[in-house]
């Protein structure tokens, strides 16, 4: 009878083993889980970085290309800011 009893006890203690080892798992698993919402975030923060210097690079690409074809780059900059301006208050718009 006594052997019954140990190897109940000896169940008894895997189960709880098992049960503490279940919780900590899906605290891990919850922790990984926040992690990877906020790093998919950052990465789509990042993109948008992205987005916008390679227009920006692209509007001063066309600026120094238009400055030299003109030779006094003072009105296609000045106009090209302008559009810089504009595409900034489009982009605020569209992430709101």
């Amino acid at each position: 009878m006594q052997n019954i009893d140990e190897l109940i006890k000896s169940l008894e203690m895997k189960a709880t083993e098992l049960a503490n080892r279940v919780v900590y798992l899906d605290n891990q698993n919850k922790k990984l889980d926040e992690e990877n919402k906020n790093l998919s975030q950052q990465i789509v923060l990042k993109d948008k970085d992205i987005s916008k210097l390679n227009e920006e690079k692209e509007v001063l690409t066309l600026a120094n290309s238009l400055k030299e074809e003109n030779g006094n780059g003072s009105e296609s900059k000045e106009r090209i800011n302008e559009i810089v301006k504009e595409i900034d208050k489009c982009l605020t718009i569209l992430n709101k």
